[in-house]
């Protein structure tokens, strides 16, 4: 302020006071004004030594060009779009923010799923370069593209002019993006594109494009992922196929969209896959996943379907049922494939209308593909002086892993409710095949036992695991028996063979049992109520019993039964 008023009180007395501090007359060279001084803003920092603002030399509002940096790494561009991602809901970024970083992120694979829980609908306004990309982020960034076209179009009603969608592929040129998904799919199925990147991100891509499809290319596109995940032939992706289905069909109940859920059932229907010559494990997870829905949103919406919407995917699994278990004309490979996807199936869509088909499928995938012990001890015992206990210990260990593992307790329970409707021809077959697996437990573990107790190689441990869960399975089957075939009130009355199976099958497994089960001790109950005032009964659970020579002569079978 004393500057000020210095400079007020000199430029009174002197008209030129420029010259006049520089000791110059105004003759000695042209007149110069000094600088205007900027305004001052209260709100703004003082600008730091060595900034810009702060050089005598430069003008205080001059920008100055930052120094030119290297391009960042791939890696340090994904951990800060990483971060961005993680870290969205806190930044509270604008889509201003958000369209001057876009362009400079390059479109790596791993990139794609932040990119698109950060800002999907941005992704209109560029034309990013799809052809390069693998086929998991490709699809998913067409289904995207799919799907945010679809909700401008509905906001704008049709006003706006379509959003650009071009350089979508190295051949699609500027084409919708649920038909460049259906070019692609028909590629792979024509075998001109590989289909091994058929993950979960491509059919996140794929379910999108399916939500936004009109009829035509639903059905088109349906049915090339049906053909392109049979050719695939893992039990994986069919636990992916249900789960698409599922979210699918939701979408469409809740939208009132009835008529792409009755094209869906459609496309998977017995005939269509009789005609077609589908692999049948897509189509019967599809329709898994499919009434999983139909049965969830009945509780979620009240709402009452026709019983034919529900009959039409109950049809397609029932005839996957009936291949897996009679047609010979299936391979092993694809019937093993068929039997788990319908015991995994069966767990996810509720309970489905009784059918001998369903529960010999039911019980051959329990046994054979759930629970699979008594072929795994007949690899540990068959070259002893081998590596044998090895690859049966690895084995052993990837099946505990496994989702077959997992599942095989609902599994059990689809087994037991199948069984409770069926006709006393069938549940005769069920429990044979049930009593003769735990016949086959019992040799093979004890033959296992006696020729690796002593080596300590830990394959015993790891399979008591699995023995563990089948003695659970033939208790908890045992216990549903009892329940319908040892009961007075039952159609057949008091059934003296039933009890004797039930005590056999029990005496089989008694020694892996390690807890007291209530199932356990009802079974054992009512199949001696039964057993003790029948001499002939009792007769046969004696003669059941192996002798003792047998027991020491013979202490297993040490080579594949046929």
């Amino acid at each position: 302020a004393r500057r000020c008023r210095h400079r007020r009180v000199s430029s009174n007395s002197n008209p030129n006071p420029s010259h006049a501090a520089a000791g110059q007359s105004p003759a000695a060279g042209p007149r110069r004004h000094a600088p205007r001084r900027p305004p001052r803003a209260r709100h703004l920092r003082a600008p730091r030594a060595g900034s810009p603002a702060s050089h005598p030399r430069r003008h205080p509002l001059r920008v100055v060009a930052p120094p030119q940096r290297p391009a960042p790494s791939p890696a340090a561009t994904l951990a800060a779009l990483e971060t961005l991602h993680l870290h969205r809901r806190s930044l509270r970024l604008s889509s201003a923010h958000l369209e001057l970083l876009l362009p400079l992120l390059p479109l790596h694979p791993r990139l794609v799923s932040p990119l698109l829980a950060t800002c999907p609908r941005l992704l209109l306004n560029y034309s990013l370069p799809f052809a390069p990309l693998p086929l998991a982020p490709r699809l998913l960034l067409l289904g995207t593209l799919a799907t945010a076209k679809g909700s401008k179009n509905s906001t704008s009603n049709g006003t706006s002019g379509s959003p650009s969608t071009g350089n979508l592929g190295s051949d699609h040129g500027s084409d919708d993006p649920v038909v460049s998904v259906s070019r692609i799919l028909e590629n792979m199925e024509q075998g001109s594109e590989s289909s091994d990147g058929i993950d979960h991100l491509a059919l996140a891509g794929i379910g999108h494009a399916l939500a936004c499809a009109d009829e035509l290319h639903f059905g088109r596109i349906l049915v090339s992922l049906v053909r392109i995940c049979g050719r695939i032939g893992d039990v994986g992706v069919g636990v992916r196929v249900l789960k698409l289905v599922d979210w699918l069909v939701s979408g469409f109940v809740g939208s009132r969209m009835m008529r792409k859920v009755q094209v869906l059932f459609e496309v998977i229907s017995p005939e269509k896959c009789e005609s077609e010559g589908y692999v049948l494990f897509p189509a019967v997870m599809a329709a898994c996943g499919g009434l999983r829905a139909l049965r969830v949103a009945s509780v979620r919406h009240r709402l009452d379907f026709a019983p034919k919407l529900k009959e039409a995917p109950e049809r397609t699994i029932c005839f996957a049922a009936r291949r897996a278990t009679v047609d010979e004309r299936y391979d092993d490979d694809q019937r093993h494939v068929l039997l788990q996807c319908v015991a995994l199936g069966l767990t996810q869509c509720g309970p489905v209308a009784p059918n001998d088909s369903v529960l010999r499928c039911v019980l051959m995938a329990l046994l054979e593909e759930l629970l699979p012990l008594p072929r795994l001890l007949r690899i540990s015992v068959k070259s002893p002086d081998g590596n044998s206990a090895e690859l049966a210990k690895n084995q052993v260990k990837q099946h505990q892993d496994s989702v077959l593992f997992k599942e095989a307790g609902p599994v059990t329970g689809v087994l037991c409710n199948q069984y409770s409707f069926s006709d006393e021809k069938t549940k005769d077959y069920v429990e044979t095949r049930v009593c003769e697996y735990a016949q086959e437990l019992y040799h093979h573990l004890r033959a296992a036992v006696l020729l690796h107790q002593a080596k300590r190689n830990g394959l015993l441990a790891e399979i008591d695991k699995i023995a563990e869960a089948a003695f659970f399975m033939i208790v908890s089957f045992a216990a549903e028996v009892a329940k319908h075939r040892l009961d007075a009130n039952s159609s057949g009355g008091f059934q003296p063979e039933v009890a004797v199976r039930i005590l056999v099958e029990f005496s089989f497994v008694e020694h892996l049992r390690r807890l007291r089960l209530p199932e356990y001790t009802e079974a054992i109950r009512r199949a001696v109520v039964v057993n003790q005032d029948n001499a002939a009964a009792s007769a046969l659970f004696v003669e059941s019993m192996p002798s003792c020579a047998e027991l020491t002569t013979k202490p297993g079978y040490l080579m594949p039964l046929s």
